[in-house]
């Protein structure tokens, strides 16, 4: 999520917030983020699931109210053959999105 994303969001929301985030910055690399958030320099806003916020993490996952939503695009070459890597990861995220969408009809 964008810095523009997330400020469109609190426009739009802040009636219901009961504090305003004071969003300075982005960063594009996400465990780096982690790190920041762990050390106690502010918080991050991400999509679920990117970061370990398992049990002893150091982290929690709170889901924004009312949700902010995203659009994600995936691009690779047609005309290039893709390592094994990242054919795995292709095949795999082509399952997920197949299981979720049989999910929202």
């Amino acid at each position: 999520m964008g810095h523009a994303a997330s400020l469109r969001w609190t426009a739009r929301h802040a009636p219901r917030c009961h504090a305003l985030p004071n969003l300075v910055g982005t960063m594009n690399l996400l465990y780096n983020t982690s790190c920041f958030v762990k050390e106690g320099y502010g918080y991050a806003l991400c999509v679920d699931g990117l970061v370990d916020a398992s049990d002893g993490s150091g982290l929690t996952f709170l889901p924004l109210d009312p949700p902010m939503h995203t659009n994600l695009c995936i691009a690779w070459r047609s005309n290039r053959a893709l390592s094994q890597a990242a054919q795995a990861f292709l095949d795999e995220l082509r399952v997920v999105l197949a299981e979720h969408t049989d999910a929202l009809q």
